[in-house]
């Protein structure tokens, strides 16, 4: 629902320029699109980079703490972790 909710306040919806797709007449001027890096060329397939629109900060999925979802919520801490980040 916060995604919707989002949307519905005015949320900017434009794609960031590293995630463009490159053929085609660019909408943004030339070598603006800035550097996409590709996660699975590092360790751990995890790298922090902007995903979301400019002004859409943190996240729309709050995994619960039971079954599948608890150990995706952990994957996930760890993944935003200070030492992790260390590791990337």
């Amino acid at each position: 629902w916060a995604a919707q909710a989002a949307i519905e306040g005015g949320a900017n919806l434009e794609v960031p320029p590293h995630l463009r797709d490159g053929h085609g007449p660019p909408r943004v001027s030339a070598g603006s699109r800035g550097p996409y890096v590709y996660p699975h060329d590092h360790d751990g397939a995890y790298v922090e980079q902007q995903y979301l629109p400019d002004g859409v900060g943190g996240g729309f999925y709050e995994p619960s703490d039971r079954g599948v979802e608890a150990r995706l919520r952990a994957h996930l801490d760890g993944l935003h972790s200070p030492m992790s980040r260390r590791m990337v």
